[in-house]
């Protein structure tokens, strides 16, 4: 298929212009603004009312309201996008914000100090601050759950079965190689020739290696040594490696014939037993791979049933994004489930409120054993119903 000349050279252009990417992005968020404010004056008797304020003047009625410091007080008195809750104290302003409002604003920053401060600067009413800060505090955000079977299956790396249980070789450019994965090369006579390589240049290599690898230290190619005997005319240069890797998850596609690492967790099950008087826990995670293969098989997405404990019981099914009341330091705190590792079987948890700008991004760690809570569903309007899993 033929570009058109305009697409193929934005598709072929080395730099990008980033003054006119955030032209073109404020351009269609001016758009979008009037297109649903003429939209929402269809709905009212009065279209008059409906208004839409420009983002600078959201946030000087905000910081003039002291509502800056709801969500947090570091003493800059400065929005944070920290907590998803920021869009609901954005949201009150532009519902106090009325035409009388936005003209002594526009008076007041026009003539500055000149001028006496309008009352319509004022918060609305008395105890508005406080009024809000409760109101915060007692919304539940309500986050998307991600069920579909949808996405990357497996990692693109192929990698190749060795008689050792649990140990397979991967193929890697020489160029790709760190110090780190020296000490990995399979074939004792190329990891040889590897390293005299790397000493002739001073280069170190190790687990604990963090340099990198200059590029000139493969400008030369690197060639295999004859054996006694071979009468090649000319020898074979080096251009990938084998390196071993160990790893538990890799599992066989393509009827056993290549092997790969699974992609994504797209849920796991909590199960539990009583061993010699003591509660025992054990979560299996069901990757995306395995997903697929399930609905491929027309088995129930979901199993209740452990795979090795018949008398185990099932607790629930925790995919990304549903909500757990966690038993936390002492309280309870609405989590939404982030993922599982399968090897440690490390559940990780995060607060509902905390977004990924946040800079105490710290999630909640916890084993099976330690797990305490219970599942429950956010609705949109943030009310909490227990989970009947």
């Amino acid at each position: 298929m033929r570009l058109p000349y305009n697409k193929r050279k934005r598709f072929t252009q080395k730099e990008l212009d980033l003054e006119q990417f955030i032209e073109r992005q404020l351009n269609d968020t001016r758009y979008i603004s009037r297109a649903a404010m003429e939209y929402l004056r269809t709905l009212y008797a009065e279209p008059h009312h409906v208004l839409c304020p420009k983002g600078n003047h959201t946030a000087s009625f905000r910081w003039l309201w002291g509502l800056n410091t709801v969500l947090h007080d570091d003493g800059t008195n400065k929005k944070s996008r920290a907590d998803h809750r920021h869009h609901a104290i954005d949201a009150i302003v532009i519902a106090l914000t009325d035409r009388k409002r936005l003209l002594a604003l526009t008076q007041a920053e026009r003539y500055g100090a000149t001028v006496q401060r309008p009352e319509k600067l004022d918060p609305p009413w008395p105890e508005f601050r406080a009024s809000v800060e409760q109101s915060v505090a007692a919304i539940n955000v309500s986050h998307r759950v991600r069920r579909r079977v949808a996405g990357a299956l497996h990692k693109e790396t192929l990698y190749g079965p060795t008689p050792t249980p649990g140990e397979f070789v991967v193929r890697k450019p020489i160029e790709s190689l760190t110090p780190a994965m020296i000490d990995d090369i399979r074939d004792p006579a190329i990891r040889q020739l590897v390293i005299e390589r790397l000493a002739s240049f001073g280069i170190k290599f190790g687990r604990a290696a963090k340099d990198k690898i200059p590029k000139e230290v493969w400008s030369e190619s690197l060639y295999l040594v004859r054996k006694n005997g071979r009468t090649t005319k000319t020898p074979v240069p080096i251009r990938k490696v084998r390196l071993i890797k160990t790893d538990q998850t890799i599992l066989p596609i393509r009827d056993n014939q290549t092997y790969v690492k699974p992609g994504s967790t797209h849920h796991l099950s909590l199960f539990e037993w009583e061993e010699k008087g003591k509660r025992v826990r054990d979560t299996v995670p069901i990757t995306m791979l395995e997903a697929i293969g399930r609905l491929q098989r027309r088995e129930p997405l979901i199993s209740r049933i452990h795979p090795k404990r018949k008398d185990a019981r099932f607790l629930m099914s925790l995919s990304a994004g549903e909500s757990v009341i966690l038993e936390h330091e002492g309280r309870e705190v609405l989590c939404v489930f982030i993922t599982a590792a399968s090897t440690t079987q490390q559940m990780i948890f995060r607060a509902v409120t905390v977004s990924g700008r946040s800079d105490d991004n710290t999630p909640i760690r916890k084993q099976p054993n330690t797990f305490h809570g219970r599942k429950v569903t956010v609705s949109p309007l943030g009310e909490i119903r227990w989970a009947n899993d």
